[in-house]
């Protein structure tokens, strides 16, 4: 199988949604609450809080967690691909272009269990005590460790197969 990256073989690929309770919840919630705000202020004319925010504000905040924030979560997809040369990772509608980690710059690869929500704060692009995170659900995936000393951790449904698609190529 090739790929436009600079015509090379592709060793691996995975598309994963995003996916599982806990971040659907939170989406959901979310967006629930800003559609009965809205829809009790435009509706009943229930002013929202003690001190009621302007009509234009409160808009404005439905269109971005009503509409925009379950809109995006809906299409998030976290590709991961392990080529020849590199791995790139790409979080969708977040990056317009893959993230590229040369293997020229990992020190160690390695498939893990982890905790999203105490290591990282939860899913997405995160940034934690123990460096960045790309994942959207679950709680395993494969750790690099950078020459430089950070870390990235690749959230996988995969892992054993990411960390060895990796090792592999590794120098």
């Amino acid at each position: 199988m090739t790929n436009t990256h600079a015509g090379s073989e592709l060793l691996f690929r995975e598309v994963q949604p995003l996916r599982g309770c806990l971040p659907w919840l939170i989406v959901v919630a979310i967006a629930v609450m800003m559609w009965v705000l809205l829809l009790g202020r435009l509706l009943q004319g229930k002013p929202v809080g003690p001190n009621p925010m302007p009509d234009p504000i409160l808009i404005l905040f439905w269109l971005v967690f009503g509409l925009a924030f379950p809109l995006a979560g809906a299409a998030s997809r976290l590709i991961t691909e392990v080529h020849p040369d590199s791995v790139t990772v790409q979080f969708i509608p977040f990056h317009a272009h893959a993230r590229r980690i040369p293997f020229e710059s990992l020190a160690a690869c390695e498939a893990v269990t982890y905790e999203p929500l105490l290591e990282y704060g939860g899913w997405g692009i995160r940034f934690g005590l123990d460096g960045r995170a790309y994942n959207v659900s679950g709680h395993e995936g494969v750790r690099l460790s950078l020459n430089d000393g950070g870390e990235i951790l690749i959230g996988s449904n995969h892992p054993d197969a990411l960390a060895s698609a990796i090792i592999a190529r590794l120098p």
